[in-house]
């Protein structure tokens, strides 16, 4: 038997402005408010959450972040590049 949904169900409000972010490593709470403060308010930082999380006051600005760091890893060949890449985008040590 499959199971075919005809409909997307909206996001739910939990997840809006929510940002994962992966491969972050020995990054504090400061640094991470300012590398990533210019895209918008930030309202929580969950370092100790797996992944980390950060939220931001609105869901245009977690995709704006993610916009800017999918941009950076488009010509990467490894999960090593990526990291760096994306790293060296967002302001981040990573």
């Amino acid at each position: 038997m499959v199971l075919q949904m005809e409909e997307i169900p909206p996001r739910p409000a939990d997840f809006d402005g929510a940002l994962c972010l992966f491969g972050l490593v020995d990054v504090g709470v400061a640094t991470l408010r300012a590398a990533l403060g210019s895209y918008g308010e930030i309202t929580s930082c969950e370092l100790s959450h797996s992944p980390p999380l950060v939220r931001f006051a609105t869901h245009e600005a977690a995709l704006a972040v993610r916009s800017r760091a999918a941009a950076a890893a488009a010509g990467c060949r490894t999960e090593e590049e990526v990291t760096i890449a994306v790293s060296a985008a967002l302001g981040l040590t990573c």
